[in-house]
């Protein structure tokens, strides 16, 4: 609008460009899986529709509580009474509710959640797939997660690890989070193996996997439903649970005991992702997700030595990173590995060096969006290199690079000659390299980003 200096005499105001970087936010899950319901204005209208919440109170609103569901007791007789010997299911199959449960509970902020189906629906690879397909429509996800993808046949779980991949290469902005199969049993060396060759061959960098599974402080809803609960005891006879409240009141009392202290096990994943996100608003995403400890986790499912961490660590043949939960006395339960599943690869190793590119890259290109209206020249480029290094001081200044100066920490190149030949300079093609000094792996990694002018 035309600015008045005195009646009759104006002064058109010209518009500015903004042409400061703004960092995208790092740490924004999407969930995928089933829910009990998915309704916001009317039933089933969320279903396969990313959905923004903020809270856990926001997710029982929109998609439900969890439900009872079968649960099986085996019970063993021994010198000091009755105990449990085993649970059937490990995991829950209704896992979205306990999941989101505790990404809140580890320090989550905002997230998606993609329903795929309620608790009456059959758990598909189809389903789960559809799910991960209409995330691509949420530029501001940051991290793919499927827990209820370790409950699928192998070869199922394998596919969908692989798309999950195959999207976040493609997308170039987010990460997926895996769990292994096996997450509750010890991995034999051949059983180790197996487990990694679920997780594919392509695009290793676009993901990280955790092992065990972890029992969390939250307790089986269905242990309040005692007709949905079968004890198996070591006579061989198979029981409802309501059944022995009439026929053996004694027994019926020692296994409500023994349901007090029953806790459900997830995959680690959730509590991760969860964390992940903490560490990003506290440090930022250039912080390495490891030895962080867990909230709301009584015990990792098994227990992994020093050996055995090594073992998940490294592997010369596929390089495929597997990063530990374990617990140490007077600390807690700790993510103790932070490396994508691309553990040979130098550059891309670490998830916090695969994030913190990511992090740049899409910041970068979002935050250009003015120079592709502009003429492809030096004085475009000379705006287009001031802004970027401007943003990667700023990111120096934080400690998300490792140099001394600012000189040594990063580089940006943008112009003919250098990124640009004549011919993509009459296409209108702006190429920009940026070279960052990150922490891990204490050694430049370069980035490539185009801009195609409309100009042209």
């Amino acid at each position: 609008m035309p600015k008045f200096k005195h009646p009759g005499v104006y002064i058109q105001e010209i518009p500015t460009i903004n042409t400061s970087i703004v960092a995208v936010p790092t740490a924004v899950p999407a969930f995928i899986g089933y829910t009990q319901s998915a309704a916001c204005q009317k039933d089933g209208d969320l279903h396969l529709t990313p959905t923004r919440i903020t809270s856990f109170a926001e997710y029982c609103r929109l998609f439900g509580q969890s439900e009872a569901e079968p649960l099986h007791l085996e019970l063993t007789s021994t010198p000091a009474g009755i105990v449990l010997k085993s649970t059937t299911p490990v995991l829950p199959r209704q896992m979205m509710w306990y999941a989101i449960r505790l990404f809140f509970d580890n320090g989550g902020g905002e997230c998606y959640v993609v329903s795929t189906g309620n608790y009456q629906s059959s758990l598909t690879l189809s389903a789960l797939s559809d799910g991960v397909q209409v995330t691509a429509k949420v530029d501001e996800i940051t991290l793919l997660l499927a827990p209820e993808s370790v409950l699928l046949a192998a070869a199922d779980y394998q596919q969908l690890v692989n798309f999950m991949l195959s999207e976040c290469n493609r997308l170039a902005d987010r990460m997926a989070l895996f769990d292994l199969p096996d997450g509750d049993k010890t991995l034999s060396a051949s059983l180790l193996s197996t487990n990694r060759a679920y997780l594919g061959n392509t695009h290793l960098d676009s993901g990280a996997c955790y092992y065990p599974f972890l029992t969390t402080t939250q307790r089986w809803q269905s242990a309040r439903y005692h007709q949905h609960i079968t004890v198996s005891l070591d006579n061989g006879k198979t029981t409802q649970l309501s059944q022995l409240k009439t026929d053996d009141p004694a027994l019926f009392k020692v296994i409500e005991s023994l349901l007090a202290d029953l806790y459900v096990s997830l995959p680690a994943s959730v509590a991760v992702a969860g964390a992940i996100a903490l560490v990003d608003a506290t440090e930022g995403v250039w912080k390495a997700p490891a030895n962080v400890q867990l909230r709301g986790i009584k015990h990792p499912m098994i227990s992994i030595s020093d050996t055995a961490n090594e073992a998940l660590n490294t592997d010369s043949s596929t390089g495929k990173s597997i990063n530990a939960i374990r617990e140490f006395s007077g600390r807690g339960v700790r993510i103790w590995g932070a490396r994508t599943l691309a553990g040979n690869d130098n550059e891309w190793r670490y998830i916090s060096t695969r994030r913190l590119a990511s992090m740049v890259q899409e910041s970068v290109q979002k935050s250009l969006n003015w120079a592709v209206f502009e003429p492809n020249d030096a004085n475009t480029w000379a705006r287009i290199t001031h802004s970027v290094e401007q943003f990667l001081i700023s990111l120096w200044k934080l400690g998300a690079l490792t140099a001394a100066s600012p000189d040594d920490a990063f580089y940006v190149r943008c112009g003919l000659g250098t990124t640009m030949t004549a011919n993509d300079v009459h296409q209108g093609i702006m190429n920009i390299e940026i070279g960052m000094a990150v922490i891990r792996p204490a050694e430049f990694i370069i980035l490539k980003l185009q801009l195609h002018s409309q100009q042209a």
